[in-house]
């Protein structure tokens, strides 16, 4: 394996939310963790800013709190 995959390996098994954002703040790379954790999927985050995606899960969880 090379260097980057196996940091991709390690990101994906830890259990803490793992968000990679460039300096835009758009997000790179979320783990498994981050789509367990905010029920979101890879695909629909990569390429959106990284506090869209916080607020989208925050009055997601905050809904469902109030069903």
């Amino acid at each position: 394996m090379i260097k980057e995959e196996i940091y991709i390996e390690i990101l994906n098994n830890i259990h803490s939310a793992v968000y990679i954002v460039d300096e835009d703040g758009k997000v790179l790379y979320i783990n498994h963790a981050v789509e367990l954790m905010d029920n979101v999927k890879e695909e629909e985050v990569i390429g959106k800013y990284i506090l869209d995606i916080i607020m989208i899960t925050n009055l997601k969880r905050d809904w469902n709190l109030l069903q």
